[in-house]
């Protein structure tokens, strides 16, 4: 089974006080389920099988919420998508419901030029059989007027089979 989406949206900000912001995201989110039986003997077969596949699409809309506080050095942030929960199904019936997510983070920023955040997500989603609850902490520096550079590490807080899977990232800008 896999679901394919895309989609199309607006969003309008409204700060609710000094330091308070309120968005919404409207969205429009045309998706399409495909399943199908795999003959293949290999994952590289089973892939290409899948792609082969076609699926039925549909559309939906559906809404993202945020707030922040911004409080100068440190910043609150809560976020819910997802909020009508769209389904989408293909023509036999299987059904696939992008569930609703909600996420609370947090930056402090110690002294200029350096950001350092956390976030974690408040609801545990199943992704087909793949329990997932993230967390995650990073930070930014930037060194001069023209490079940044980040770094930072994730990780489900669902055990599966043992692992929690860390995985982290790191990366560079240079303002040309």
């Amino acid at each position: 089974e896999t679901l394919e989406t895309s989609q199309f949206g607006a969003t309008i900000l409204q700060s609710l006080t000094k330091g308070v912001v309120f968005g919404s995201s409207l969205k429009y989110v045309r998706g399409g389920v495909t399943t199908g039986q795999s003959t293949a003997t290999t994952t590289a077969e089973a892939l290409n099988q899948g792609l082969d596949l076609s699926s039925a699409k549909s559309g939906a809309f559906d809404l993202d919420v945020g707030l922040m506080m911004d409080m100068k050095r440190v910043r609150l942030g809560l976020t819910a998508r997802n909020l009508r929960q769209p389904r989408f199904a293909d023509t036999a019936g299987t059904a696939i419901t992008l569930k609703r997510q909600s996420r609370a983070g947090i930056a402090v920023m110690p002294t200029n030029g350096l950001t350092l955040a956390m976030d974690v997500d408040l609801d545990t989603v199943d992704l087909r059989g793949d329990l997932r609850r993230m967390i995650a902490f990073g930070g930014e520096s930037r060194l001069n007027r023209r490079v940044a550079v980040r770094g930072g590490v994730r990780w489900n807080l669902k055990v599966d089979n043992g692992f929690r899977r860390p995985v982290a990232a790191a990366g560079a800008s240079v303002k040309i």
